[in-house]
């Protein structure tokens, strides 16, 4: 994908770092600044792994900087192909994943010849004007075989839309959406830390006194507030979420 509309573009200029793997650079970074995304991969892991076995034939569909590949490898075993339209992205995939297979590409157009047994589509499709949706969506279609999974998640409507997407999403739409390709058999809430008041002034004020917090026992558990409270609120009901993950097969 050459042209980039400026919703891509504002995405793409994020990938001056990777920063999906900030969480695996200290504890620091985990807890104040990935917390969210590290417990996003775990639900959405978890809820895949009925559908992962080393021979399972996954796709990444936008895999940004390749941090699900990643886990995907280390955790299950599974070499997931990558592709996505951002090169400044798949040189961080590659180079933190150099045994694992990353292509430029449009999911608007997909070439494979092989078939996917499960496809990750994870904050992807509110990138794409809502008038490309469908046709991103049968290419998707196109390249997994009938009964394969797809794993999607999109940012709920509840959630003001960002510069950088073009819209966000309630369940009936994504059915909608997917109607005649997918069938879709459950859909889960997430809900963000910081749509909680309490977890933001606790990550504030972690941010602030991180170097006295091993020192202070109250102090530390302010720190960890957000990793100990996002376990409980993370799942839930898809009428208050902050995102929405889908489990749908292909028909």
């Amino acid at each position: 994908m050459d042209k980039l509309f400026q919703q891509q573009k504002v995405q793409e200029e994020q990938y001056v770092f990777p920063y999906h793997y900030l969480g695996m650079a200290s504890e620091q970074h985990r807890l104040l600044y990935n917390v969210d995304y590290e417990h996003f991969l775990r639900i959405v892991l978890t809820l895949a792994a009925p559908f992962l076995q080393t021979d399972t034939n996954v796709l990444d569909a936008g895999c940004g900087d390749g941090r699900l590949c990643y886990e995907l490898a280390i955790h299950h075993g599974v070499k997931a192909t990558g592709i996505d339209f951002s090169k400044a992205a798949l040189r961080f995939a590659r180079a933190f994943n150099p045994q694992l297979k990353f292509i430029h590409a449009n999911l608007m157009h997909l070439t494979f010849k092989e078939k996917f047994d499960v496809v990750f589509l994870l904050e992807v499709i509110e990138h794409f004007p809502p008038q490309e949706v469908d046709d991103a969506l049968s290419e998707i279609h196109s390249v997994m075989r009938p009964g394969g999974k797809l794993i999607l998640s999109a940012p709920s409507a509840n959630i003001p839309i960002t510069p950088k997407h073009y819209q966000h999403f309630m369940p009936q739409m994504l059915e909608n959406i997917l109607h005649g390709k997918f069938s879709v058999e459950s859909c889960f809430g997430f809900l963000h830390s910081r749509k909680s008041r309490w977890l933001s002034l606790c990550r504030r004020i972690g941010l602030s006194c991180w170097p006295w917090q091993h020192r202070i026992p109250l102090l530390r558990k302010i720190v960890t507030a957000s990793d100990h409270y996002i376990s409980k609120i993370e799942d839930c009901d898809v009428d208050v979420a902050s995102d929405l993950i889908l489990i749908a097969s292909r028909t």
